[in-house]
């Protein structure tokens, strides 16, 4: 009789503790968005542009980045625009980007020469012919995804050990 009393007293500790736990919403490493505050890049001659505006629904995948950003000068910027055979920007899954993005007041803006780091942080730089360089390094510059490039990916898996959990 003891040993079941202990047993459900245990069992009711543990409903307990489980109830009480916080909820965490876990943040996809392979399907990323933009970690608001950190969206901003400058471009040299646009000015701040946003990584994450309203309505923008920025992704980032292994295979690209879709979605739109927003400079103030000339609006939205398609990140996987498909004019003229272009695919987008692109991603190796690695975090190394290229492609294109389109802007309607700029024309193309090259990606080619900006990664994503283990950190989720953009690095580098952008370039367009009349959008100039949109630079990723700058004092204030921060672009930060929850994304990760393949080879800094935690991976979990079960080892078919065991639960973890004690047996009685």
């Amino acid at each position: 009789m003891r040993k079941n009393l202990s047993k459900i007293i245990f069992l009711k500790s543990c409903v307990i503790f489980f109830l009480t736990l916080p909820v965490f919403a876990l943040a996809s490493s392979t399907d990323g968005t933009i970690q608001i505050p950190n969206q901003y890049a400058w471009g040299e001659n646009v000015g701040w542009v946003n990584f994450a505006p309203d309505n923008g629904n920025v992704h980032i995948t292994d295979t690209g980045l879709t979605g739109y950003i927003w400079d103030s000068i000339y609006g939205w910027i398609n990140l996987h625009p498909t004019l003229a055979g272009n695919t987008g920007v692109t991603n190796d899954g690695q975090g190394n980007l290229g492609g294109m993005a389109w802007s309607e007041g700029t024309g193309f803006i090259d990606f080619t020469g900006v990664r994503i780091n283990g950190g989720g942080k953009f690095i580098g730089q952008a370039q367009g012919l009349l959008f100039g360089r949109l630079n990723f390094d700058c004092l204030h510059c921060d672009v930060i995804t929850d994304y990760q490039p393949a080879s800094t990916r935690i991976v979990s898996g079960g080892s078919g050990v065991g639960t973890g959990y004690p047996t009685y």
